[in-house]
């Protein structure tokens, strides 16, 4: 399996982890020209758009999935978050979260941390 498509399940499981906890799909995959906000989902108990960088991992030889996140890519994801604000006049509470996926094949499940307010 290809980084792509790890990646990608990772996505989908977020999203199913999501739904689950109650939050509302709103956009998957929104791309501009700073990158791409994974997804978007709305949290009803908080009352706050939630902008969500999801990163999987399928072993932590390159560290925990959630270290990638750093300065540079909250940035972008700051940036990225703007232009939808902005596109669909959003102007109520938002925040952004990560999750970190990881994925054990041998056993078919995933571990999944859900960071709040990570910026």
């Amino acid at each position: 399996m290809n980084k792509r498509d790890i990646g990608n399940e990772g996505e989908k499981i977020a999203l199913d982890y999501l739904l689950n906890k109650g939050y509302e799909s709103i956009k998957q995959n929104f791309y501009t020209r700073w990158g791409e906000i994974d997804l978007i989902v709305f949290d009803s108990k908080s009352r706050e758009l939630v902008f969500v960088e999801v990163k999987t991992r399928s072993s932590n030889s390159f560290g925990n999935p959630e270290d990638a996140v750093d300065e540079y890519k909250l940035e972008r994801l700051n940036k990225a978050a703007d232009r939808y604000l902005q596109k669909y006049e959003y102007d109520g509470d938002y925040r952004f979260d990560c999750l970190a996926v990881e994925m054990d094949y041998a056993t078919s499940k995933a571990k999944i941390r859900h960071l709040k307010n990570i910026g």
